[in-house]
């Protein structure tokens, strides 16, 4: 780097520095605009910067001597390390550069992500590159970036990984607000890629805009594990090899200040839920286009996650859905206890708020045109109808073509609308017309003591027949309709009942009726063996 490009790129920094973390972005876009490696210089002295800790003048200087004294990209660029070509130079991290590389063994685009030589000589810090490989090599999941091999050429140290064709969150975020459904979308594949990497017992701790690539698909990749750690793991195996564990020493603070958790940012042990913490912090971000711990320094960031509420997503976004709000709120409690306490439950939730606004979307595209609801309710029968049949034909095409969950909602309704409409159109029908209203009331036909079971009317519904033990015996008994006394038909020794009516040919002009003989008898059996009554 020559001295008149170290200028600009001091220049362009401390002019970012003196800006609200929120406007840094914009300001970048304008100042580095035709100059994405100018960009990418300023950016890594920002890095360097938020992650410096109480030292960060120091580091900062520290960062910007590297940078002068890193050897320059040119003299690599078209060079082979082990077989790889490099071909140009994607970006600085706080660690290393990230060149587009050729595998010429396998011939495709790589990213080779080269240690600087001074990292080389600290023990730690090449440990950290490599528990970075090996944590994320670990895990295969489609939303974790892939590492392909992880070597070293002479005195260069490197990690070659899948190439992402596409742009870092942080680089979509500064270009447009985004939606609530891509906000969800870029929430679930980062918790899902998250619970893998939990389960496998490792901790991100750095999760940010800038380490979240979005494929040009639409896919989501996480990357840089260069700060992950290691847990315990929950079975051990023990003829599978153990992975190196980089401890950090208490009141070391690791990270990048914005979406540092409390217990990262006061130096204590962490966990799982810090990923949950960050998580939240990012869709926060990515919901109100702001983030939820602003300040003029680090420090200024570091109390207000400490000691401050962030304001409602509503106060940035007066239509969000009180259900994100919920969730965003529950993954940012200062206590993590109160928090989510695993990043499934989180995912799950995420999940579900997904589903709904999908389906809720799918109803309202699935509704009728408003038209069609207009000329329904304007009393005009013979349209009416019509437009009727025309919206039931325009559901029914939609049926097909929707998910099958909104179709069974859609098909139901229908359903029921049909045969609401056939049970009025029946009981129409069948009504005389003209026929007034007929009221009907209950009157007692029988007075017999004791029991009377299985009533049957005559086919002309002057007589009732009927069992009754009035007599002590069930018998069956005629019972005329109005005034006169009830008649006993059978005198059986057995019990009688279940009376039924037959036909008895025309008497008089008309069909008379007697009453069947076929009325079932039981005879009581009584035995007298010992213990029968």
């Amino acid at each position: 780097m020559t001295p008149e490009r170290w200028q600009q790129v001091k220049q362009i920094f401390q002019s970012a520095l003196e800006r609200n973390p929120a406007e840094r972005s914009a300001f970048l876009n304008q100042a580095c605009a035709d100059d994405p490696a100018l960009r990418s210089e300023v950016e890594s002295l920002i890095s360097s910067h938020d992650q410096a800790g109480d030292s960060i003048e120091a580091m900062a200087a520290e960062a910007a001597t590297e940078m002068l004294a890193d050897e320059q990209p040119g003299p690599i660029l078209g060079k082979h390390i082990g077989h790889y070509e490099v071909l140009s130079l994607l970006g600085r991290g706080g660690m290393g550069e990230v060149f587009l590389a050729q595998d010429t063994s396998l011939g495709r685009k790589v990213a080779l992500k080269l240690l600087r030589s001074d990292f080389t000589r600290i023990e730690e810090r090449l440990r950290r590159f490599q528990q970075e490989a090996r944590a994320a090599s670990a895990l295969n999941h489609p939303n974790i970036l892939t590492i392909h091999e992880i070597g070293h050429d002479g005195s260069l140290h490197f990690m070659a990984t899948e190439y992402v064709e596409g742009e870092t969150l942080r680089q979509h975020l500064s270009g447009a607000r985004i939606t609530v459904g891509q906000t969800l979308d870029v929430a679930v594949q980062v918790a899902s890629a998250l619970a893998a990497a939990h389960q496998a017992g490792i901790i991100h701790r750095d999760i940010k805009p800038e380490n979240i690539m979005l494929r040009t698909d639409g896919n989501v990749k996480v990357l840089d594990f260069g700060l992950a750690k290691l847990t315990e793991p929950k079975t051990i195996d023990t003829a599978a090899p153990t992975l190196p564990q980089v401890e950090t020493a208490p009141g070391v603070v690791m990270g990048t200040f914005s979406y540092m958790s409390p217990e990262q940012a006061r130096g204590l042990a962490v966990d799982a839920r810090t990923d949950i913490w960050s998580l939240g912090v990012m869709i926060y971000e990515m919901a109100a286009g702001r983030q939820p711990f602003e300040g003029e320094t680090a420090s200024d960031v570091l109390s207000l996650i400490l000691q401050k509420e962030p304001l409602p997503l509503a106060h940035s976004w007066p239509e969000v859905p009180g259900e994100l709000e919920r969730i965003v709120r529950k993954a940012l409690r200062k206590d993590r206890e109160e928090r989510y306490q695993t990043i499934k439950d989180l995912l799950i939730d995420l999940r579900n708020l997904r589903k709904e606004l999908e389906l809720s979307a799918e109803m309202e595209r699935s509704a009728p045109p408003a038209s069609v609801r207009a000329t329904m309710s304007s009393g005009q029968s013979a349209v009416a109808t019509a437009r009727s049949t025309s919206s039931a034909e325009y559901l029914v095409g939609e049926l097909k073509r929707r998910k099958r969950g909104v179709a069974i909602v859609l098909a139901a309704l229908l359903i029921g609308v049909a045969g609401l409409v056939y049970y009025i159109v029946s009981i129409r029908q069948n009504l005389p017309v003209g026929q007034p209203h007929i009221q009907r009331r209950l009157s007692r036909l029988t007075f017999d003591a004791g029991l009377q079971s299985d009533p049957t009317w005559s086919p002309d519904g002057r007589f009732i027949a009927y069992s009754s033990d009035r007599g002590g015996n069930f018998d069956i008994w005629v019972q005329p309709v109005g005034e006169g006394e009830p008649v006993q038909v059978t005198k059986s020794p057995a019990h009688d009942w279940q009376p039924d009516w037959s036909p008895d040919g025309l008497v008089a002009g008309r069909q008379s009726h007697r009453l069947s003989l076929r009325a079932r008898r039981r005879r009581l059996v009584r035995r007298a063996s010992a213990g029968w009554e």
